[in-house]
């Protein structure tokens, strides 16, 4: 919900990332990839008639599952304020192609005015080169829950609004693991027992769309929270070369990523399974486990209303990981909008309680909105998680980082394991590449 990325298998792999978080790093919910891979599409709504000036403001974004009640809420904006009309552009959910699309339009100042953006790294490199629109000053940003607004605030100044979080879990089929009497690994031992007990009775272990970069971000941040549990900064330290990735730590993170793929804890043939199949193995009964983040709950439920699972964090050799919240993607105004009144208006009847309580339960996420009650149980899940943990959270290490390559260089470590190369060397090499990048 994330942040990161390189191609490093040429025929294997083919689509990007969290990110991170992310995510994804999210960032990647679970609809996200469904059909919007090549193709771009613009959803329009009618404006309400008016005898005065109107003015038309563009709204990007790659999230194509929430393209219908997006069109709600624009509908209903439009009826309050007829003079304004918002034009919809869904773009391919991937990160790399949204990406490069964002930064032509902001450069070309082509009119782009509300766009969506991931926190961290991709927030802060567009901040940077000043195409985001100051928004501190705005009476909406205390909406917000504080720690979803530090998320996109760079220097004390606020340039995003998240309009949800997540968190990057594994999922289990509540009935798979009742019938052979599981229970939600703490330990790594738990977990190369329950992936055991699952093999033998002819069960998918862990589905996983490992074809795609940016999956592989979801285990690391996982296991990085169980190696580095009182160091929430410790990707600010790789970043300033404090650490490096040949230190032991890092190592074992990708060890034992490396492991849970040698003994099966990921299903046969990962590696060539892309996000959306993995998420369906998992919704048809094919998977007792999926690697994923919260944001897969609606199309989850959505693919199966019948589906009964859980989520739990993937523990390591160090033991259960801390719980790591990843902010969703947040919505930001160009700094060059030519319709800046028009824009603030269209943000800010976003942020509403009502606007973001029927955003949430349409798409199923959990709101950044302070007061936003969820209907579905399951919705619960996340914040269950955290309650579990006494409360205690971190905001996703990655999204601290303010190098994208960074990232990229820690996924192109994980899959090089993932795929059973020697550790020690994959990571001597990538340590390299990243001295380059931090010069």
């Amino acid at each position: 919900m994330s942040n990161i990325f390189k191609k490093v298998i040429s025929t294997a792999l083919g689509a990007v990332m969290c990110v991170s978080m992310v995510t994804g790093c999210g960032s990647k919910p679970v609809a996200e990839k469904a059909g919007a891979e090549e193709t771009q599409q613009v959803e329009k709504a009618e404006p309400a008639q008016t005898t005065e000036q109107q003015t038309t403001i563009s709204f990007v974004h790659w999230r194509s599952e929430d393209a219908e009640v997006y069109k709600k809420l624009i509908g209903q904006f439009e009826e309050k304020n007829p003079n304004i009309k918002v034009e919809m552009e869904v773009t391919s959910a991937d990160q790399n192609q949204y990406y490069a699309l964002l930064k032509a339009r902001l450069a070309g100042k082509d009119g782009l005015d509300v766009l969506a953006i991931h926190p961290g790294s991709y927030l802060k490199e567009f901040q940077k080169s000043g195409q985001l629109m100051d928004l501190t000053a705005q009476k909406f940003v205390s909406n917000y829950e504080q720690g979803m607004v530090e998320s996109c605030t760079v220097d004390g100044k606020v340039y995003g609004l998240p309009q949800g979080y997540n968190l990057h879990t594994i999922f289990y089929n509540k009935e798979i693991f009742d019938k052979y009497g599981l229970k939600v690994p703490k330990t790594w031992d738990e977990m190369m027992q329950i992936s055991k007990v699952l093999k033998e009775n002819g069960e998918g272990t862990i589905a996983s769309g490992s074809a795609e970069e940016w999956v592989h971000e979801m285990p690391y941040i996982q296991l990085m929270g169980s190696y580095f549990k009182d160091e929430p900064l410790i990707l600010k330290k790789l970043e300033a070369g404090e650490v490096k990735l040949t230190d032991e730590k890092f190592q074992n993170i990708f060890k034992d990523y490396q492991d849970l793929n040698k003994n099966g804890a990921f299903m046969k043939d990962v590696i060539g399974t892309k996000y959306e199949p993995s998420l369906a193995l998992f919704a048809q009964g094919k998977a007792a486990m999926l690697n994923t983040g919260t944001w897969s709950v609606g199309g989850l439920k959505q693919q199966n209303p019948d589906l009964k699972f859980g989520i739990f964090l993937l523990p390591s050799r160090a033991g259960s990981p801390v719980v790591q919240v990843s902010p969703a993607q947040a919505i930001a105004i160009s700094a060059n909008t030519k319709k800046q009144e028009a824009s603030l208006k269209f943000v800010d009847y976003l942020s509403t309680v009502e606007s973001a309580t029927l955003y949430a339960n349409a798409t199923m996420q959990n709101s950044g909105v302070k007061g936003v009650k969820l209907d579905m149980e399951e919705m619960n899940l996340a914040s269950d998680l955290i309650q579990s943990a006494g409360g205690k959270s971190y905001t996703c290490y990655h999204l601290l980082v303010e190098n994208q390559k960074v990232m990229e260089i820690i996924h192109q470590a994980m899959i090089r394991g993932f795929l059973g190369e020697d550790i020690a060397v994959v990571t001597e090499d990538l340590q390299k590449q990243l001295d380059i990048v931090l010069k």
